[in-house]
């Protein structure tokens, strides 16, 4: 079992705050002169408690925008790690959430589905999946331990994905022979094609183009606030409410102008940082479909026995048999198999 971490960024940001904010009482609060104003009775002890909460909270405000820039860092940082978060390729992605699906989710192989989650082939599941799907649309038969294409029916296999063509092509005798870097090279072209994952370069150029397109923007609101509140600085406006307002767009410019776009670089930063070693990321649509599987694989979990169902039952539970094979659920069909696949 992991142990947590128990420094993240959030418990060191709060703590920091919370330090700040005690040595800014520290430096700025006379004590002494609270103290003496407690004991004398010239202040009741509820309007002392009422004030010394109101104090706390100006000072927490005052640290707060003190340490705009620390602010701004931690929002980047969240932003950026929720970014990659919810990319990139893991086993883990449905630990917090606990939902079921039900649902086939069609159109896809079953290597593509297993693919997505964690970039990487677990053999031999992955294999003897796919050819229970074959064997599901009639291209092979699959029967106690013997693996044969079908020789005596002419199928369309126009709708088949590469990978799934490449196993096809790679029984022989029997057996299933794959080069692993070939048959990965195919898993990644197909989930390309279906849009589920896309190559990490064109997200970094995504992201540049945002950055780029902040940086204008705000040169425009600029632009648009500052040049006026310039012009009607001239005049002299005595009370009313036309200074506040005046006063609350240069702030919110000048937010916006300086921490929008580093908030997005520091975001952009972070992002890259953890995804250096990382080729492909995947889209939202295959952030969706595997959300999708990972509720299909609970489901099929609690709630089916699929574990001790035969190959010869795949006419009957159709993909759901496939799936559970793929989950590794089904080790039954799996040890009949696995020594049919050979990797190299």
């Amino acid at each position: 079992m992991k142990k947590r971490k128990i420094f993240t960024i959030d418990f060191i940001f709060v703590m920091y705050m919370i330090i700040a904010t005690i040595v800014t009482i520290v430096q700025e609060v006379d004590f002494t002169v609270m103290n003496e104003a407690l004991k004398n009775g010239s202040v009741p002890t509820s309007q002392f408690i009422e004030m010394s909460i109101m104090l706390i909270f100006i000072y927490m405000v005052m640290t707060i925008i003190k340490n705009l820039y620390v602010v701004v860092i931690y929002i980047g940082i969240k932003i950026g790690t929720r970014m990659y978060r919810k990319q990139k390729l893991s086993k883990n992605d449905f630990q917090k959430t606990k939902e079921y699906y039900r649902g086939i989710l069609q159109g896809y192989s079953p290597a593509v589905l297993s693919f997505i989650d964690d970039f990487e082939i677990e053999y031999p599941s992955t294999i003897i999946a796919s050819l229970l799907q074959l064997s599901k649309n009639h291209f092979i038969t699959m029967e106690q331990g013997v693996i044969k294409k079908n020789t005596n029916e002419k199928l369309d296999d126009t709708n088949l994905e590469s990978n799934e063509t490449y196993i096809l092509n790679h029984i022989k005798e029997d057996r299933v022979v794959l080069n692993n870097a070939e048959f990965k090279k195919q898993l990644t072209e197909d989930a390309l094609k279906k849009g589920l994952i896309k190559n990490i370069q064109e997200v970094n150029k995504e992201k540049k183009k945002k950055i780029i397109k902040a940086f204008l923007s705000l040169f425009a609101i600029f632009s648009v606030t500052f040049i006026p509140i310039n012009v009607m600085g001239n005049f002299k406006i005595e009370g009313g409410i036309l200074p506040v307002l005046l006063f609350l767009i240069m702030v919110i410019s000048l937010l916006g102008m300086f921490f929008y776009p580093l908030i997005l670089i520091v975001s952009y930063a972070v992002y890259s940082i953890k995804n250096q070693n990382c080729p492909y990321v995947r889209t939202e649509k295959g952030e969706e479909i595997n959300k999708k599987l990972e509720g299909l694989k609970i489901y099929l979990k609690e709630y089916s026995y699929l574990e001790e169902k035969k190959e010869s039952e795949i006419v009957i539970w159709e993909e759901y048999l496939v799936y559970s094979v793929l989950f590794n659920q089904n080790t039954k069909i799996i040890e009949a198999y696995k020594k049919y696949i050979e990797i190299d």
